[in-house]
């Protein structure tokens, strides 16, 4: 007995008397078979744990605070929310997630609830003065929604939605290892604040304001939010920062609707409600948001190819032109294995040139020089083609005219021309290229034994090289140049005129004029009468002259002379002949010969005065030629002594 007196004075004075006096109670169940210094030790560290897990006495009444903790907290999981009193401080209540509801209740109907909670609690709970056998751990409190006692700041009534709550307290998840495609989802985060007095009276109006934050890192769409109101409460005015407010279905509250609610944004919600009847009710709110889906955009790269190439457009024929084919890669992925392929430029220079280039990164472009020669005129096709792997392929199709002049040559003659006579040949040249022809000359060359006459343009005619010559100079695209030459022919049988043209760049053209030189006999026949009168009685003579001007000789020539009443031939010189009265019949000349003439002389006496003719008529069978030639003679008559 005197050992514990002196315990319980070392307790007194630690000032643990009341968890002396509870070991004290229980010492004979506990301490059976223990010594005093034994159970001294064992009492200072029971004395030590419990005043770490307890709360440090105050006003003198640890266990009676303890008690009212105990209620609080045994309280928590039968509500759905926590009411702190304190007369002239607003309730409020929060919730977060996409559909909650929550309920704000007034003064008399929270206090008659809150009555039973407590009730149950302190039933439950151990008496004051008295601890219980083994200290019980205390659960510990929350921050937001544990208020100590006494405490007239934090008056709320909040929600809980514990699969939200949970989540939201919930440590983060450890960020996933970088990978290539990362697909992540965010959701809105919202809650709702009410604030307003907790006790109101009927018919007079009081203001209650709804603040709805989201928290969240995304906006939240098609926000609804849904106050329920009793029929008996007459909702006065309601004002919101944002959106539009009307009657909630069933004219049981009222709807607040937003088309946006910010990342981290906030908006309120002014109500003005005037109660009808002295009965309390639920001022509930629940809300709704669209549906946020989780996506992410998944790249896919695609590699292109693109060709094009920079030179010239047009060329002149034979010239060296240097070309840029710019390959170029315009997609998102790398080109791999490209390769360019060059086709020949003119039928038979061989086969494609092709030309590796390994891989063309994206973006990324390359040059290739290219060295052409064109050696057709008009139009011609570059084409190029590149390919890649993955059947990646582009053509280049280029287009370019070369220019060049293009002559055409006619040159114009008689078909049939006797020998001997002037021809004339005509010269007609034109450009029917695409380019000027430069340095234009102009050759024609006469046929053998022809004569060179004329030429028309200021031809120049060479004795030495039987040619004449023109100079032109410049003549255009779709120009033309005419020209003449005169020249005679001799030379039987075909004759042949020549033409050449030649300009720069290795144009040239040439043509040729025949023309078949015909060798023919041409008889002519003149008659040579006296001059003046002639007296009657008088000798005279005619002269009948036969040529053969042509290029071969006569065969069988008939000449036959006529003479006229009153006067007859006397005798004939030049050839074989026969007389009959007012005819003289020449003996058939067997040939002539080309370029040879036949006189004959015929003599006669006129007998009559008057005018007197005289006809010579020449037929050639072979030539069917027939000549006729004709002249008159004035006899007068003469004295006798004159005449003689």
């Amino acid at each position: 007995m005197l050992s514990k007196l002196r315990v319980l004075a070392i307790l007194f004075v630690a000032g643990a008397l009341p968890l002396a006096q509870a070991h004290a109670q229980n010492e004979n169940d506990d301490d059976q078979g223990m010594s005093i210094p034994q159970r001294v030790e064992q009492f200072g560290r029971s004395l030590v744990g419990n005043n770490r897990s307890s709360n440090r006495p105050q006003n003198g009444r640890p266990q009676q605070r303890n008690a009212q903790q105990q209620q609080r907290r045994v309280a928590r999981p039968t509500e759905t929310y926590e009411s702190y009193e304190d007369d002239g401080v607003a309730p409020v209540a929060r919730s977060n997630g996409q559909q909650n509801t929550q309920r704000n209740v007034p003064a008399g109907q929270a206090a008659s609830k809150r009555r039973v909670v407590d009730d149950s609690a302190t039933a439950h709970a151990p008496p004051l003065g008295q601890a219980a056998r083994r200290p019980q751990p205390q659960p510990q409190p929350n921050a937001e929604t544990d208020a100590p006692v006494g405490n007239a700041v934090p008056r709320v009534a909040r929600a809980v939605n514990p699969a939200l709550d949970d989540a939201a307290i919930a440590p983060p998840a450890a960020e996933p290892a970088a990978v290539d495609t990362t697909v992540r989802g965010a959701s809105p985060s919202i809650s709702v604040e009410t604030i307003g007095p907790r006790k109101i009276s009927i018919g007079k109006q009081s203001t209650y304001k709804l603040v709805l934050k989201n928290t969240g890192a995304v906006a939240a769409r098609e926000v609804v939010v849904t106050i329920a109101v009793p029929e008996f409460a007459e909702v006065v005015e309601a004002k919101g920062t944002t959106g539009s407010t009307e009657p909630a279905p069933g004219h049981d509250g009222l709807c607040w609707k937003l088309n946006t609610l910010a990342a981290q944004g906030k908006e309120e919600l002014s109500l003005d409600i005037v109660p009808r009847k002295s009965q309390p009710f639920d001022l509930s709110v629940r809300w709704t948001q669209a549906p946020v889906a989780s996506q992410t955009t998944v790249e896919v790269q695609e590699p292109k190819l693109a060709l094009n190439i920079d030179g010239a457009k047009e060329v002149a024929f034979g010239e060296r032109s240097t070309y840029k084919l710019h390959l170029s890669n315009p997609g998102t992925g790398d080109a791999e294995n490209v390769v360019i392929t060059l086709m020949p430029l003119n039928p038979g220079d061989g086969p494609p040139a092709s030309h590796p280039l390994g891989v063309l990164r994206a973006g990324e472009s390359k040059t290739i020089e290219i060295e052409l020669i064109a050696r057709q005129a008009g139009q011609v096709s570059i084409h190029a083609e590149a390919k890649a792997a993955g059947d990646i392929s582009v053509i280049l199709e280029e287009e370019v005219t070369v220019r060049r002049a293009a002559l055409t040559v006619t040159a114009k003659g008689p078909k049939m021309q006797y020998s001997g006579t002037p021809a004339t040949f005509d010269i007609l040249v034109k450009n029917t290229g695409n380019a000027p022809a430069q340095n234009l000359k102009i050759s024609c060359r006469l046929p053998l034994g022809a004569e060179y006459l004329s030429s028309s343009s200021s031809g120049h005619h060479s004795e030495e090289s039987k040619t004449v010559n023109w100079t032109v100079g410049s003549l255009e695209a779709d120009g033309e140049v005419t020209l003449s030459m005169k020249c005679t022919l001799k030379s039987p049988g075909s004759n042949q005129v020549e033409v050449q043209c030649v300009a720069d760049r290795d144009v040239q053209q040439s043509a040729v004029a025949k023309t078949h030189v015909e060798s023919v006999a041409d008889l002519t026949l003149e008659v040579v009468d006296p001059s003046g009168p002639v007296a009657v009685g008088t000798d005279m003579t005619y002269e009948v002259h036969i040529r053969n001007r042509g290029s071969k000789s006569a065969e069988s020539i008939d000449v036959t002379a006529y003479f006229s009443n009153g006067i007859e031939p006397i005798s004939v010189e030049g050839g074989p002949h026969e007389l009959k009265p007012g005819i003289v019949v020449l003996k058939t000349i067997g040939s002539l010969e080309m370029g040879r003439e036949v006189v004959y002389k015929i003599k006669a006496k006129a007998e009559t005065p008057g005018t007197h003719r005289f006809r010579a008529e020449l037929n050639c069978p072979s030539l069917d030629t027939k000549l006729t030639e004709e002249e008159t003679t004035h006899f007068y008559d003469a004295p006798a002594g004159d005449a003689e």
